[in-house]
This record gives C-alpha cells, structure tokens and sequence, in this order.
C-alpha cells in the first residue's frame, strides 16, 4: 500500500509540473522558430548578392580586358615616343 501511495504521488508530481515543462517547450520551440526564420531571411540575403556579384563578373572581366589592352597599347605609344624623342635628340647634338 506504501509503494501505491508513493507511486501515486509520484505521478501526481509528474503530472502537475507537466504544464510547465509544456510552456517551456514551447517557448523554446517559438525561439527556434523565430532563429530559423531569421537564418532562412538572412541566407536568402546572401543568396541574392551572391546571384547580383555574379552577374557583374564577366562584366569586370571584359572591363579589364578592356583595360589591359589599352594599357598595352599606351605603352606602345610611349615606347615610340620615347625612342623617337631619342633620335630627335641625337639629331640635334
């Protein structure tokens, strides 16, 4: 008879701290949630720009191709000049 009674006050405790541990559940369960989304938002965010910096690359490629050519071609030029500016001077002296 003993081990009923403690049994029963055993599940009696059990039962009466169930309401609280189910509150504290799902508080826990609405800030993971809450996480979640926040983490999906923040993933779609990169997703987006990741989407946006790649698109804008063969642009800059082509940019500076681009550039790069026109740097050889200046320096082209200045080889010239300066050659021709050589000759000019030794024409003179």
């Amino acid at each position: 008879m003993k081990k009923n009674h403690e049994t029963l006050l055993s599940h009696k405790r059990s039962f009466d701290s169930l309401p609280k541990e189910k509150e504290e559940a799902n508080k826990r369960v609405k800030e993971l949630s809450s996480r979640e989304t926040k983490l999906i938002y923040e993933w779609e965010t990169l997703m987006n720009e990741s989407e946006e910096v790649k698109s804008r690359y063969p642009i800059q490629e082509k940019k500076l191709a681009e550039a790069e050519e026109k740097k050889k071609i200046a320096e082209k030029r200045m080889s010239r000049s300066i050659s021709a500016w050589s000759r000019l001077k030794e024409q003179f002296l």
